[in-house]
């Protein structure tokens, strides 16, 4: 019994497979515009993530280096520089052409 259980987990794991290169390969249902799309999204996401780190800790030494304690300034101007940044990129990111395997 067991052995066949092997045999069922192999048929399905060559299954997801095969439907997985069939998708990339052929374009079907758009996957690669999901994909795309997430990378670049996911991208963006991680650069407004570090600089908003970035800042909030420079900002807080700054400040306690200024006035001799942190303060939720750094956090209120960081919160306003991560929403300037934010259309600017977002619109860098959707106007990035698509690139399809095989288009030249």
């Amino acid at each position: 019994m067991e052995r066949f259980s092997n045999v069922s987990s192999s048929v399905s794991e060559h299954a997801l497979l095969s439907m997985g290169i069939a998708i990339l390969r052929y374009r079907l249902w758009n996957v690669d515009i999901l994909i795309n799309l997430t990378l670049a999204y996911g991208t963006l996401t991680g650069i407004l993530a570090l600089v908003y780190i970035g800042s909030i800790i420079a900002l807080q030494s700054l400040l306690r280096g200024l006035f001799n304690s942190t303060s939720g300034v750094a956090i209120v101007i960081s919160a306003l520089v991560i929403d300037a940044l934010f259309q600017p990129l977002q619109e860098s990111a959707q106007k990035a052409p698509v690139m399809y395997p095989g288009d030249e």
